[in-house]
């Protein structure tokens, strides 16, 4: 079980297309949402994940500009992060 893992994006602000960046201390799976400034879920993505450095890309660009948050979750733990978008 995982008790802390990193997370990070990049491409920030964006357009639409990101990535979110994780280390983790063992192999995972990694429930990624993207949610609006409403709390609308806008994307999500679930993928297993190696142990050690791993990147998930994410695309929201149908999405209006505005705030997002992106919550990452590995082994009940969850992360999360604030992503601008522009147009």
């Amino acid at each position: 079980m995982i008790s802390e893992f990193n997370v990070s994006l990049s491409e920030i602000p964006t357009a639409g297309i990101f990535s979110v960046n994780l280390t983790l201390p063992a192999a995972a799976d990694v429930s990624i949402d993207v949610f609006d400034a409403t709390g609308r879920m806008v994307g999500s993505n679930i993928s297993v994940l190696q142990e050690g450095y791993g990147s998930v890309q994410m695309d929201i660009s149908s999405n209006p500009a505005g705030m997002y948050m992106v919550s990452v979750c590995v082994d009940g733990i969850t992360e999360t992060a604030r992503l601008i978008k522009i147009n």
